[in-house]
């Protein structure tokens, strides 16, 4: 008896408006997700950089031996060595 008194307390803690909020929560959390990705996508595009020309950059970008780099339009970017 004891434990089915638990159970029915426990019960009472979760109902259809907390899992609501979590759902809409969750919701939340991919639409902000998505926008900074999004947002991440536009500023590189606007600095010369297409989505699909970021990947794979990193090691051209890192190299040292590397000193200039072109970007989407063909631009060369100039690295200072410091």
């Amino acid at each position: 008896m004891a434990l089915s008194s638990v159970c029915a307390k426990l019960l009472h803690l979760i109902h259809l408006t907390l899992v609501y909020s979590w759902h809409y929560l969750t919701f939340l959390l991919y639409l902000q997700a998505v926008s900074g990705f999004f947002v991440y996508c536009v500023i590189m595009a606007e600095n010369g950089f297409h989505p699909i020309d970021l990947v794979g950059i990193r090691k051209e970008w890192d190299s040292r031996a590397i000193n200039d780099l072109k970007d989407s339009y063909g631009q060369v970017i100039r690295q200072s060595l410091n």
